[in-house]
């Protein structure tokens, strides 16, 4: 099975570091995936880092009390390892570097490529008609005067 390195994750935009509180896990035990294995705590919230999935607590490469900036290598795990089953690992190899929350299993297929047709062809674009012209407005019409108001008659004498 493959050995990793468990990195110090992300805990937010402007979080650089957490101070290690408590190692929830011994080296040598075997691990489910999800299951908290350290207890870290930074300016702004304390946390729990999971295990990526199944698999052994290889060695801690930090102790209680160290302050470990984000993205650095905290554990060496083995993935899908049982306690006592590890195989031998050649000497040259360097474990793969993976943060918890990024693992990937290794036995995912990769699927193969949809085949494409050919190009479809495309069709001629339509054309855009000319704009008609705007005719000038018509101008409204004159005011018809006011008739001119006619005199009142005249009282006549009584």
């Amino acid at each position: 099975m493959a050995i990793i390195e468990i990195l110090l994750p992300k805990m937010g935009e402007s979080v650089a570091e957490a101070t290690v509180i408590n190692l929830l896990v011994e080296s040598g035990s075997s691990v489910e995936a999800d299951e908290a294995i350290v207890e870290i705590a930074t300016d702004k919230v304390d946390s729990e880092v999971p295990a990526p999935e199944d698999g052994v607590l290889v060695e801690w490469l930090i102790a209680e009390g160290d302050v470990v900036p984000v993205g650095a290598a905290i554990a060496k795990y083995e993935v899908g390892g049982e306690l006592g089953e590890s195989a031998p690992q050649p000497a040259a190899a360097e474990p793969a570097t993976v943060a918890a929350a990024d693992l990937v299993a290794e036995t995912t297929p990769t699927p193969e490529p949809t085949p494409v047709s050919g190009p479809t062809p495309v069709s001629e674009p339509t054309p855009v008609s000319e704009p008609t012209p705007v005719s000038e407005p018509t101008p409204a019409p004159e005011p018809t005067p006011a008739p001119e108001p006619t005199p009142a008659p005249e009282p006549t004498p009584a």
